[in-house]
């Protein structure tokens, strides 16, 4: 089991002050993967960070205190349903949106990455298929 999953309670309480912009933390993506997403998904004054996945832990979590963060439904090493269930485990209390194409049950997907972050804020958010790529 990771050591980092393992410690007392971290302060990961997204940071959601008016005055402040939101934090979002873009995990396992790149900046041409957040072009596709909806508009609207990321407010204009949003401070966003960009990190693999592997990099998250609680210290990461503190310091930036995200309110959002984002990551693919199967992401370079990892998925959501293990995203989410680390999330949980370092007392993640923000939202989780997950960049996914058209899934034929996206109740049934969603529920599933829930099912693990009962606490968490879990959304799919549907990126549209470039056609000719």
């Amino acid at each position: 089991m990771d050591s980092r999953l393992s410690q007392q309670a971290c302060q990961t309480t997204p940071n959601r002050h008016p005055k402040y912009p939101p934090v979002i933390l873009v995990l396992g993506l790149t900046h041409v993967d957040l072009i596709r997403l909806p508009s609207g998904t990321i407010p204009p004054n949003a401070l966003v960070h960009f990190a693999p996945v592997n990099a998250l832990d609680c210290e990461v979590l503190a310091e930036l205190k995200p309110s959002t963060i984002i990551s693919g439904l199967v992401s370079r090493g990892s998925d959501a349903f293990e995203l989410a269930g680390r999330l949980a485990d370092l007392n993640y209390e923000g939202q989780y949106q997950v960049l996914t194409t058209a899934l034929p049950r996206p109740a049934m997907v969603r529920a599933e990455i829930s099912s693990v972050a009962p606490d968490i804020d879990v959304q799919l958010l549907e990126i549209p298929v470039q056609s000719g790529l």
